[in-house]
């Protein structure tokens, strides 16, 4: 029997979430979870991958707003050609450029300002789920800085150890 790419990326996630439930995983890696979905069931999606980010490290490659709008961190990769040779380069977004990255997925790749605004509403509505205060800010609240800076150096060496040195750099520079 066929599936669509909505129907598949829904099951995925809920055999992801099923599996980790069993067998706590540290890093889950999503690729495109939300193939074929968008609007409310984006949203929904967002929203689990969220709960999910509770128990492990959740690194989701994503096209939906919904999704970039609820991460914790949000980076854009981008390829650049010089001499035959292409380069990856990942970059860390916040402020400003992330409501211009879900600004300019909202809409049809320009940043307009009704689109701006939805960006700025999709961010808004993101933290009132999550709360003000992120997985970090409540490690260094309740367990103290040094527990934090452990968690994030945990992080960082599993990712170096599977061959994700850019990911890994990052960790540490949380």
């Amino acid at each position: 029997k066929i599936i669509s790419g909505g129907e598949l990326s829904r099951f995925m996630l809920a055999y992801k979430n099923i599996s980790n439930q069993q067998d706590q995983k540290d890093i889950l890696i999503f690729d495109e979870i939300d193939a074929g979905i968008s609007g409310s069931t984006g949203q929904m999606l967002a929203t689990k991958l969220n709960a999910i980010s509770k128990k492990s490290q959740v690194i989701a490659i994503s096209h939906q707003p919904q999704i970039i709008s609820i991460a914790d961190a949000n980076f854009v990769v981008s390829k650049k050609v010089e001499k035959d040779e292409t380069q990856s380069i990942l970059q860390q977004i916040e402020g400003t450029e992330l409501e211009n990255e879900v600004a300019r997925l909202c809409g049809n790749g320009e940043i307009s300002n009704t689109n701006l605004m939805l960006a700025r509403e999709l961010i808004n509505y993101a933290k009132s789920i999550k709360g003000t205060q992120t997985e970090k800010n409540l490690l260094e609240a309740f367990a103290g800085e040094s527990q934090a800076r452990n968690k994030y150096t945990y992080f960082a060496s599993k990712a170096k150890k599977e061959g994700y040195e850019q990911i890994a750099a990052l960790f540490l520079k949380t």
